[in-house]
């Protein structure tokens, strides 16, 4: 290589694969004299993408995959469970194309990109699947749409037709599939048929039936409004209707009136709120026969008039003060109570509809915590200050509901592979993080590491390799990765891996140092707590491991020394674990405070925490 006749400052190489190449630069000066240079390049792997992603085969047969965009020496592997790993086997199994072996098993396939010198990395993972009549289920059946879905699944092997309540078909179909535009309360009925392989023995279409539901009235009317009661009318003719209601400061489910006949009314009452908000909805009863519903009306929320309190209502409660501005988040910032003490109330209404909860405040600031799903979620959001002992009563006339968008979230992080394990060290690698639209929502990740019988400690790193070279000799290592979104907020983490660091031949002094993020550890009888970073700027992550793995409330209250709370959080652990950001207000002092993680009922850690602006 000669670059730009010998006078450029740069050249680029490149090599056939994955390897540890030496090039010598010589510089050769005017009078003759040179001098020479080796300079050693590693390449990286690079993970491919594997085709087709879903598939199916019959009985014994076999499926041929294919990779592009791959660099490295390679390794196809399979597993029955998408978590284990082995070597897959048959001829082959080094190249771009794998044909899969005779099976009557279900298997996941994956191609191992690999480096001598860096690292390992892995390819998405396909579905191979064995054909089996299909069994086709309906969900989220309404008045005129469907979800269908059958199993196996395939990746667009079937072709789907449709006849009753709606007429049509799709070929090359892939399951979840929405059926729209059908007809109210009709029979539907759906074929599904197998067409890629064509023909399997004892493999026949699937077929399933449901029924639409009656059609759904129109938002509820109301008559005269009081400061304790509301009339609803009821839509008049030859149907019948339930009326649905609830109190949204006190009821976490709806109350049912019973069918009442077209053109009649049904009064609600309550005596507990001034400014009472309540909740109704519509749906025809004994249609289309004796003990069954329709599909529910949309739901409006009806204020009682306004009556007197002597507890303050908490002010201003708008979108300016209930905010989301990144996934799994939800923020409201409280006043106008001077004991600074309400109750908040949350419901989700988009995509599905939860049941409202509500939680006891202290403070001018509350963090919410709700499900991490990949779509967009909206949330209705409600206050009431209290103004007796223990949040009891006197309550505030309740502030308006405001409604609040939560964005997707991250997804579950995909593949991770531990390699080149030496004597203190180990490379993790894993598929990109997907944190949906735009791709800058993907901040980053936070690789969790636990060696031998220590803790669990959260390592940063804005790329989806890591190496560490920190762990002692002959210590089994576990490892998870979960990719970071704003606000610090995690994705699901990814399956557990493990890689058992060597033993021999191993000199101490190889060991290295690596800050991870974990800072403050406290352990009990109950679990272990972690705290990191600390000190923050305000921000930091709290990491809870509890041998009880049932789904539980956990509140996290901030204090400042007099014993205060600033800052409420609300999240829930289940299975054991929580990994759970902190975001503290912006207008938060310097100083140290106490941490309290309440979980459940019985469970409290408390631990310090120095922010440091």
């Amino acid at each position: 290589m000669n670059p730009v006749g010998g006078v450029a400052a740069t050249v680029t190489v490149s090599t056939t694969s994955p390897s540890n190449v030496f090039f010598t630069v010589t510089g050769t000066l005017a009078n003759g004299c040179t001098s020479y240079n080796i300079v050693p390049v590693a390449t990286t792997p690079l993970a491919g993408t594997v085709t087709p992603i879903g598939s199916i085969i019959c009985s014994g047969g076999t499926k041929l995959l294919s990779a592009t965009g791959a660099a490295g020496v390679y390794q196809w592997q399979w597993s029955l469970d998408n978590v284990t790993w082995n070597p897959a086997p048959g001829v082959n199994t080094n190249g771009l194309s794998y044909t899969t072996p005779p099976t009557a098993l279900l298997y996941y396939y994956r191609l191992i990109s690999k480096s001598t010198i860096c690292y390992d990395i892995s390819s998405n993972t396909a579905l191979v699947e064995i054909a089996s009549t299909p069994i086709v289920t309906f969900t989220n059946v309404t008045a005129t749409a469907t979800t269908v879905n059958w199993s196996p699944a395939g990746g667009g092997s079937y072709n789907i037709a449709w006849t009753g309540a709606g007429t049509g078909s799709l070929a090359n179909a892939t399951p979840p599939l929405v059926l729209t535009g059908l007809t109210p309360n009709t029979n539907l009925s759906v074929t599904v048929t197998l067409t890629n392989p064509p023909a399997c023995a004892g493999v026949s279409a699937g077929t399933g039936t449901t029924k639409t539901l009656c059609a759904a009235p129109a938002a509820p009317t109301f008559g005269t409004i009081t400061a304790t009661s509301a009339v609803v009318n009821i839509p008049a003719g030859a149907t019948s209707y339930t009326v649905y209601y609830k109190l949204l400061q006190i009821s976490n489910s709806y109350t049912a009136s019973g069918c009442l006949a077209g053109g009649s009314a049904y009064t609600i009452t309550s005596n507990t709120y001034p400014g009472a908000a309540i909740s109704v909805y519509l749906q025809a009863c004994n249609c289309p026969s004796v003990g069954q519903y329709g599909q529910a009306g949309p739901s409006v929320v009806q204020y009682l008039l306004p009556g007197t309190s002597t507890c303050p209502t908490p002010t201003p409660f708008t979108t300016n003060e209930v905010t989301s501005t990144c996934p799994n988040r939800i923020t409201v910032a409280l006043g106008g109570n001077p004991s600074n003490t309400y109750r908040v109330t949350f419901r989700r209404v988009l995509p599905t509809v939860s049941a409202p909860t509500t939680y006891n405040v202290t403070g001018t600031s509350m963090n919410y915590t709700v499900l991490n799903t990949p779509l967009p979620q909206v949330w209705e959001v409600y206050a009431v200050s209290t103004c007796g002992p223990s949040y009891g009563i006197p309550y505030s006339i309740m502030t308006q509901v405001v409604n609040v968008q939560v964005k997707g979230g991250c997804n579950k992080i995909q593949n991770l592979v531990l390699s080149h394990a030496t004597c203190h060290g180990l490379t993790a690698t894993w598929n990109v993080g997907d944190c949906g639209v735009p791709s800058t929502n993907l901040l980053g990740y936070t690789v969790f590491v636990k060696p031998g019988a220590a803790q669990w400690s959260g390592y940063p790193s804005l790329t989806n390799v890591k190496s560490a070279n920190i762990f002692a000799t002959g210590t089994l290592i576990q490892v998870y990765v979960r990719a970071n979104s704003c606000n610090g907020s995690f994705g699901p983490a990814s399956d557990i891996q493990s890689v058992t660091t060597l033993s021999v031949g191993c000199r101490e002094e190889d060991q290295q140092t690596e800050e991870s993020l974990n800072n403050t550890g406290i352990t009990t009888e109950n679990g272990t707590l972690s705290l990191f970073p600390n000190p923050n700027a305000g921000e930091f992550n709290i990491d809870l491991q509890m041998g009880d793995v049932s789904t539980q409330d956990v509140r996290i209250e901030v204090m400042n020394m007099l014993g205060q709370i600033v800052q409420t959080q609300i999240t829930s652990i289940s299975g054991g674990h929580l990994t759970e950001n902190v975001g503290m207000p912006t207008s938060i002092t310097s100083g140290n405070y106490m941490v309290r993680v309440l979980v459940g009922e019985k469970t409290t850690f408390t631990s310090r925490v120095n922010i440091s602006k």
